[in-house]
């Protein structure tokens, strides 16, 4: 019996130093500088969620890349942030997206849900560190094996590909809409009530990623998309106008666009540009950053 423990132990630990050693070597190899050169004339990215990227064409505002991803909350936009600036000594600004519900505690199930755990931990892995994995461990729904795994998968994946890492790990771009305004519902009491709620953790990685910007000199441009006059998301506009004032006395730049008077023809839906509002709305920021 004693043997058998004795061998069901080494086994174990063979198994998951393997599994330890395969982890780190991959870290290696997939963050190679190689694999997150942007252009050379890429000078500003852009970050956020669902309203940078469906609201600002980078293509019509030259030496940008929007970088923007729905349902993206700022712990995944600080990593690709950092990874980048250290990588691309060529980018000197960065527009951060900020927005009602990306400082609620309903934003947190961006980072804490199954769906998007499964979705975004293989895309940022290799970037996450220590904490950042035992965040994921203990807070995080579903089984962490289980996206080590799925992690794992991606990165052999994705060297085989030889693709830029933003391409392969798809970490965001301009998304055109093409539907006109579409009224969104009222919310259910419980959605509302948990808009009237900061979260801490979204706040705190915010500021973050403000921090970091300032620490190594990269102008930093904070702003709000247009907003249509029904969206039930600026519930919780008293809390937000506290962090705006936080960001005055930090001298920061906040370009608020919420009220820019557009046709409800410029809105997919209460929340979001189309194609044709993106455009206005991407020349008036072009504009006012110039």
């Amino acid at each position: 019996m004693r043997n058998f423990l004795k061998n069901i132990g080494t086994f174990t630990i063979l198994y998951f130093g393997i599994i330890l050693i395969v982890i780190f070597s991959l870290r290696i190899l997939v963050n190679n500088s190689k694999y997150y050169k942007l252009d050379s004339e890429i000078s500003t990215i852009i970050l956020g969620h669902s309203h940078a990227e469906c609201g600002v064409n980078d293509q019509l505002m030259s030496g940008t890349m929007n970088l923007a991803q729905s349902g993206e909350v700022y712990f995944y936009s600080y990593l690709k942030l950092k990874k980048l600036l250290d990588e691309n000594p060529n980018i000197k600004r960065v527009l951060l997206e900020f927005s009602n519900n990306q400082i609620s505690l309903e934003s947190e199930s961006g980072l804490w849900s199954y769906k998007y755990l499964n979705y975004r931990y293989p895309k940022y892995s290799n970037l996450i560190g220590v904490r950042g994995n035992l965040e994921i461990l203990f807070y995080g729904e579903g089984s962490y094996l289980s996206l080590l795994s799925l992690s794992i998968q991606e990165q052999f994946k994705f060297l085989e590909s030889d693709k830029p890492a933003f391409d392969f790990f798809d970490w965001g771009g301009y998304l055109k809409l093409d539907q006109k305004l579409h009224i969104q519902r009222k919310w259910e009491s419980w959605k509302s009530q948990l808009y009237l709620i900061p979260s801490s953790r979204s706040i705190n990685d915010f500021f973050r990623i403000l921090d970091f910007c300032l620490e190594n000199n990269i102008e930093i441009i904070v702003f709000r998309s247009p907003q249509h006059r029904t969206y039930p998301g600026r519930i919780n506009e008293q809390l937000f106008q506290y962090y705006i004032e936080e960001l005055r006395i930090r001298n920061i730049n906040f370009l608020d666009f919420a009220n820019l008077d557009i046709p409800d023809s410029c809105f997919a839906d209460s929340g979001h540009l189309n194609e044709y509002g993106a455009s206005i709305f991407t020349n008036e920021l072009k504009e006012q950053i110039q």
